[in-house]
C-alpha cells in the first residue's frame, strides 16, 4: 500500500504543475519541434505535421498523433523536455536551408468558394516541402457532398459497425471500408483534405464515397458531411485499397 502513495501524490500535482505552466514532453520530441519551431518553415499549428513528416520526426510525430490536445496547450505555454540533459541539439538553419524559400507558382483557380480558396491556399503554403500535397492539389479533384437517401444513409450504419469505425482513425476507416465493400457496393476510397466551418485549418483525410457522394465515417457529424464542408481528394482503385490493408496490413495513405 505505501509503495502507491507517492504515485498517488505525484498524479495530484501533475495537473497543478502543467494547468497554467510549460507542457513537459520527451527530450527527442522537444529537440525535434523545437528545431521545426526555430527554422520558421512551418506554421506550427496548421502545418506542423507535413514539417514533421518531411524532416522525418519520427518520434516527435508519433507524440504528436497521440496527444494533439497536450501539443495545443503546449503551443500556447510552451513545452519543456523532461529531462534537459538528454536533449539532442538540432540546428534549425540546416532545416530552413533545405527547402526551397519560393513557393511553387500557382496552378489552379477553380475554388469557387471561401472554404475551397482556404484548402487551395494551405496546400500551396506546404507544395514545396510536402510531395503528399503537392499531389493532392495538382491531382485532386473537388468531391460531391450531396445528402445521402434514405438507403445511402442505412449502407453508411452498416459500413461504420462493420469496420468499427473509430475517431481519428480516418485512413483506418476508409481503407477498411472500401476493401470490405468496393466490390460489391458502388463505393470509392478517396483521400486528400477537408476543411469545413468548425476547422480552424483544412485537414488531411480520408473518406468513402457511395454512389459518388461523400460519406464520412470519422467525424461525429457523420455520414453525412458538415454543412458547407468542402472535400479535395484523389480516387482509388479498390485492388490499390485491398493490397494496402490485407497484404501490408497498413492503414496508411496511398498516395507516396
Amino acid at each position: 500500500m505505501t509503495t502507491n502513495s507517492p504515485n498517488r501524490n505525484q498524479q495530484k500535482r501533475n495537473p497543478k504543475t502543467e494547468s497554467s505552466g510549460t507542457i513537459a514532453i520527451p527530450p527527442q520530441v522537444y529537440a525535434q519541434v523545437e528545431a521545426l519551431r526555430q527554422s520558421g518553415i512551418v506554421n506550427m499549428v496548421t502545418e506542423v505535421h507535413a514539417g514533421l513528416n518531411h524532416f522525418d520526426f519520427i518520434e516527435a510525430r508519433q507524440w504528436l498523433e497521440s496527444n494533439p490536445e497536450r501539443y495545443l496547450k503546449g503551443i500556447n505555454r510552451g513545452f519543456k523536455p523532461t529531462d534537459a540533459n538528454a536533449v539532442e541539439e538540432m540546428d534549425p538553419h540546416v532545416l530552413a536551408d533545405s527547402i526551397p524559400d519560393q513557393r511553387p507558382p500557382s496552378s489552379r483557380g477553380d475554388a469557387t468558394t471561401f472554404h475551397e480558396k482556404r484548402l487551395l491556399d494551405h496546400l500551396e503554403s506546404l507544395r514545396r516541402f510536402d510531395t503528399e500535397a503537392n499531389t493532392y492539389y495538382e491531382d485532386g479533384s473537388w468531391r460531391e457532398t450531396a445528402p445521402l437517401t434514405e438507403e445511402e444513409l442505412e449502407l453508411a450504419d452498416l459500413f461504420d459497425i462493420a469496420a468499427d469505425c473509430e475517431p481519428r482513425q480516418c485512413y483506418r476507416n476508409a481503407l477498411l471500408t472500401a476493401a470490405t465493400f468496393g466490390e460489391s457496393h458502388d463505393l470509392q476510397y478517396v483521400e486528400g483534405y477537408v476543411m469545413a466551418n468548425s476547422f480552424t485549418s483544412p485537414i488531411k483525410h480520408a473518406w468513402v464515397e457511395l454512389n459518388e457522394k461523400v460519406v464520412e465515417l470519422t467525424f461525429p457529424e457523420g455520414p453525412v458531411p458538415e454543412s458547407n464542408a468542402v472535400y479535395l481528394g484523389i480516387e482509388f482503385p479498390v485492388e490499390d485499397v485491398i493490397a494496402k490493408i490485407y497484404n501490408e496490413g497498413v492503414a496508411e495513405p496511398l498516395v507516396e
